[in-house]
Parts: structure tokens; C-alpha cells; sequence
């Protein structure tokens, strides 16, 4: 069983039908090849254009948005004396 109802009794699984009449309404089915089985809660469900793109992008290992830049531009920054970091790390020399 799934669960329980308002009133404690139980919810059962609905029926699931056998491989050959899954494969006859396969054959009948024109989204059949967009639907898939929801086995958390027993349903099939039909999947839309949108979800297939998304579905695909992630196999190509790509971003899961079409728009998404991975590139952004970079902020500029502007240092009034041109130089950001010393040239070496080691310590001002001492007057001799």
C-alpha cells in the first residue's frame, strides 16, 4: 500500500498492467515515446517539449538553462596607479 486516507484506511497501488499489453499500447500510443513511469506514485506521465530539451542538454553535459552564460563578462577594475601586486614578494632592501 501507499499510505493512508483521512478516515486510517489504507490507499493500495493502482493496478499496473503487463508487458504485452504495455507494448500493444505503446504501438497505439503516439506520445510513447515522451512518456515515462512515475514509480514513486504509480502513474505514467507525459513529458512536454520543454522537459525532453532539458532532458537532452543534461545527457550532452551541458547547462540545464539554454540562456545560461557560463562566460560572463568581467567587471573592470580601475587602479589609479596601474599596478595591483608588487613584482616579487621579497622585502624592501635596506639603505647600505
Amino acid at each position: 500500500h501507499v499510505g493512508y486516507d483521512l478516515e486510517g484506511r489504507k490507499i493500495m497501488r493502482g493496478a499496473r498492467t503487463d508487458e504485452l499489453d504495455a507494448l500493444i499500447k505503446r504501438f497505439d500510443d503516439p506520445d510513447a515515446n515522451r512518456t515515462i513511469h512515475d514509480a514513486l506514485h504509480g502513474v505514467d506521465v507525459v513529458l512536454s517539449q520543454e522537459d525532453v530539451a532539458l532532458i537532452r542538454r543534461l545527457q550532452r553535459r551541458r547547462y540545464p538553462g539554454a540562456t545560461f552564460d557560463p562566460y560572463p563578462e568581467t567587471v573592470p577594475f580601475d587602479f589609479p596607479d596601474g599596478k595591483v601586486h608588487p613584482l616579487s614578494s621579497a622585502p624592501p632592501r635596506k639603505a647600505p
